[in-house]
């Protein structure tokens, strides 16, 4: 019972690929109206969060030693398009004169970015002409989430529009070689968003719930 209470009153946010290079993950945007959300804090309706995607942390251990200066993946090039589905909207944060303002890296050159259409943007692309990492770096942010609905979760779908190419940090300086590989759809971390359901929804899973607690009597 006390495992049903809990899903019925907690809904977290979650990373589907937890082991991915590049993957989108909520920022803390407090300071703006919106906040982070969480199992303790779960997201309600009209909440704004902020987006960002990142390079992930990889670290690198020799011998049964850590060396973190070899932490992280270098990025070469970025091609790859943002969808959400679910009750959300999807917008970019503006600057301090009122423009709307996509955040990134400035490792990041030539960047190009189609704009918002429906709830995706259609392609995110550049090329690293310096190299992006160690560590976790973020490369693209000041995306907003604004939750429009309750109790249907929200998914956010990183794919890849084009050629995208990485390299573990650690083998970046071997003889002066760069050992890249092209991204794969399952180097990409998406992020389902779960939201308070809506109080009818509460409501059955609670009767659901006396109902079993009296079969057991």
């Amino acid at each position: 019972m006390k495992k049903l209470l809990g899903l019925l009153t907690f809904f977290a946010m979650v990373n589907i690929a937890g082991a991915a290079v590049l993957k989108v993950v909520p920022v803390d945007i407090a300071q703006s109206g919106g906040r982070l959300g969480g199992p303790q804090d779960p997201l309600e309706e009209s909440d704004t969060i902020g987006l960002a995607i990142v390079l992930e942390n990889n670290p690198f251990y020799l011998n049964e030693q850590h060396y973190p200066q070899y932490d992280g993946y270098y990025l070469s090039g970025l091609d790859i398009d943002l969808d959400v589905t679910g009750p959300a909207t999807l917008s970019v944060g503006e600057d301090i004169s009122g423009n709307p303002d996509l955040g990134v890296n400035a490792g990041l050159s030539f960047f190009n970015w189609t704009g918002i259409v429906g709830n995706a943007i259609g392609q995110m692309s550049g090329v690293a002409l310096t190299p992006v990492g160690p560590g976790e770096a973020d490369i693209i942010w000041n995306l907003l989430l604004h939750c429009d609905g309750a109790g249907d979760p929200v998914v956010i779908d990183l794919t890849l529009g084009g050629l995208s190419d990485y390299a573990e940090y650690e083998k970046t300086g071997t003889g002066g070689s760069w050992v890249w590989a092209a991204f794969t759809e399952g180097d990409l971390g998406d992020l389902v968003i779960y939201q308070i359901p809506e109080p009818m929804t509460v409501a059955l899973l609670g009767l659901g719930g006396l109902f079993l607690l009296r079969r057991r009597k």
